[in-house]
């Protein structure tokens, strides 16, 4: 790698990492919404409280996802 490549790559890992951050923290917002809205439905009201359920769920997913993603990436990046 030159040091160009070196630096391009740098500059992208430090924007991915500011965007995951975003990303986790836009989720986390969303997630407890989610939970407020949830706590405020009415037994009889099941559909509501399952999608609310299910978007929780996956407002928890997605960073897990991400996160092992770029784990990933950096160990095929370094060639281990």
């Amino acid at each position: 790698m030159t040091k160009k490549d070196k630096a391009e790559a740098s500059a992208d890992a430090a924007q991915a990492k500011r965007e995951l951050k975003l990303t986790t923290t836009a989720l986390r917002n969303m997630e407890e919404t989610a939970i407020e809205n949830l706590l405020k439905t009415k037994p009889e009201e099941e559909h509501k409280r399952r999608e609310l359920i299910a978007l929780i769920n996956v407002c928890r997913e997605i960073p897990r996802k991400l996160n092992n993603y770029i784990d990933t990436h950096k160990i095929n990046q370094e060639g281990v």
